[in-house]
């Protein structure tokens, strides 16, 4: 189990969470969704990685549709 979060630091308490883009997360989460990884669309909820989950399988397209959704939403946010 785990979280994201987008921030130029990392958090050390709750506040600095709080301070976390938010605007990053959501514009990212549905480029996830068409690219067949289904995420929780609120980034409070954490994300959660099983044992289905194999290295040679199903982690490495997780991993690749995250590239391809964090270089599409940086391009997005450029535009706005």
């Amino acid at each position: 189990m785990g979280g994201l979060f987008f921030h130029e630091t990392p958090p050390d308490n709750y506040r600095d969470w709080l301070n976390s883009d938010y605007t990053f997360y959501d514009t990212m989460a549905p480029e996830l969704h068409e690219l067949g990884v289904l995420c929780e669309p609120d980034s409070r909820e954490p994300w959660f990685i099983c044992e289905a989950h194999s290295k040679d399988d199903s982690l490495t397209r997780t991993l690749a549709a995250f590239e391809q959704a964090v270089e599409t939403t940086i391009e997005k946010l450029k535009d706005s």
